[in-house]
């Protein structure tokens, strides 16, 4: 992209100190009017393309770019829309070195945005192919999410109640005392009746 750019502009000086008119660097303009959003092109040694798109508040714009042919890609995402030779756009989701291969997905924040997938390459006659979806983010798993991180401390202090109480109990349990003499019976015991106790005396 830097390259092309830079031919753009040494193009327009020239042509301002010859003929008094620039010619203006351009580029070939797409729009997705629908999600999934899917073409293939090819790049010409004059133009790079841009795909213009739009997301509401709080969905996710997930996008693909493969060189099928001819060359490697430069891919740029820009957040708004009528790029030129001076545009930024964000690093994180842009590939800035010429590839075959790139991807990313980008969520909007409290706002509506437009944006501008340009895609650009140092050789000529690339072919592309692009997907762009629009998607709603995935609001039930903040529930999910919040609920195992919630429960689980609760179910682990549970667990911890649980064990402690058992131990407890378990110190908190005395041996049962022997029985008292008289009441030891030796296994042949059961099978004759006790002892008879002689009678006390009389009294004086």
């Amino acid at each position: 992209m830097e390259t092309r750019l830079r031919q753009w502009a040494c193009i327009s000086i020239v042509a301002l100190a010859g003929m008094g008119t620039a010619v203006p660097a351009s580029a070939r303009t797409y729009s997705a009017t629908s999600y999934p959003y899917r073409i293939d092109a090819t790049l010409t040694s004059t133009l790079w393309d841009e795909h213009e798109g739009v997301a509401a508040k709080g969905q996710e714009v997930s996008f693909s770019v493969r060189a099928t042919r001819g060359g490697c890609i430069e891919v740029y995402f820009v957040p708004y829309h009528g790029t030129g030779i001076d545009f930024y756009y964000l690093t994180r989701h842009s590939q800035e070195e010429c590839d075959e291969y790139f991807s990313s997905m980008y969520t909007t924040g409290e706002s509506n945005i437009t944006f501008t997938i340009v895609i650009d390459s140092t050789a000529t006659g690339v072919d592309y192919q692009l997907e762009i979806d629009v998607r709603d983010s995935n609001p039930w798993m903040i529930p999910i999410v919040a609920t195992f991180f919630c429960g689980f401390p609760i179910l682990v202090a549970a667990i911890v109640v649980v064990v402690r109480d058992r131990r407890k109990r378990r110190a908190q349990k005395q041996p049962v005392p022997p029985p008292p003499p008289d009441e030891i019976r030796t296994p042949d015991a059961s099978l004759s009746p006790p002892a008879s106790r002689p009678p006390p005396p009389p009294p004086p």
